[in-house]
């Protein structure tokens, strides 16, 4: 049986966000929920298929920012309600639950990720002075001694990563245009677009930014938008017109099939 490579898909877990239903307290309980619900599916998977290692990507909006938009202040938890405490703080609630999951499999963790939107310092700064590079750079700096772990954080907008010979791509998708509300014409639309552009391929490719779960086969390409630890948020009701999903991507990779197995993992306890 040849060995598979998981990969846990994780994005806008939006730090210091305040909402009817979501807080500081709520996002560490949903955090511990996916990495708990992560291992619990893993151990099942794992007396069928040889998991090898677990990929997780990060694709952004890890910290809400304090300027994004106008109002926004009135929207922040009190006790993160900048960028440099959502970043502190965000990190503080990973990097035991990456060290936990780890050690319950018992296999290396690699961790790939780019940024989103949200954590922008400004307008008028490059590109990578961008709060969620400093929750990833937190976690580098923690993990860096710990030889099951390796950490590789993007200066580019958009990174893949070769998974079992296979190119993955992580892109946050905040420069996708939705029509009628959907994201899917415009995402189908840029992968056709860089499968043709970019330098390395890709037949797997995951996306943030719209708070909704979905997954689509398209011109040999999976296709995964995985969801958000946000609830009662007032983007995914104003420009989708429902709720986010409290769901993240959990699939595996196979040398010869690409994907094989796929799962959501769910941001509560039990993930039965």
């Amino acid at each position: 049986m040849k060995s598979e490579s998981a990969v846990l898909v994780l994005s806008d877990l939006h730090a210091g966000k305040r909402t009817e239903s979501f807080n500081l307290d709520v996002l560490n309980k949903r955090l511990s929920a996916i990495f708990q619900n992560t291992s619990k599916l893993l151990n099942i998977i794992g007396k069928a298929y040889n998991i090898e290692e677990l990929r997780v990507f990060f694709l952004g909006d890890f910290v809400d920012g304090d300027s994004i938009y106008p109002s926004q202040q009135s929207h922040l938890d009190e006790r993160a309600n900048y960028p440099l405490e959502q970043a502190g703080v965000l990190a503080d609630m990973l990097v035991p639950g990456l060290i936990d999951v780890q050690s319950q499999l018992d296999v290396p963790v690699i961790v790939d990720a780019v940024r989103g939107n949200h954590g922008r310092a400004g307008r008028f700064t490059h590109e990578s002075n961008n709060w969620d590079v400093a929750v990833y750079d937190y976690i580098q700096r923690e993990l860096r001694h710990n030889g099951d772990f390796e950490v590789y954080v993007s200066d580019k907008f958009a990174h893949i990563t070769e998974i079992q010979g296979h190119g993955a791509l992580l892109y946050h998708g905040a420069g996708i245009r939705s029509y009628a509300q959907l994201p899917l014409y415009g995402i189908t639309q840029r992968i056709l677009k860089w499968k043709q552009g970019m330098d390395n391929g890709f037949s797997i490719a995951t996306f943030g930014h719209f708070h909704s779960f979905l997954d689509y086969h398209y011109f040999g390409t999976d296709i995964f938008l995985t969801g958000t630890a946000v609830s009662d948020d007032d983007f995914s009701l104003e420009y989708i017109g429902c709720d986010g999903v409290n769901k993240s991507w959990l699939f595996g990779v196979h040398p010869e099939h690409g994907v094989t197995w796929r799962f959501p993992v769910l941001m509560e306890e039990d993930n039965d």
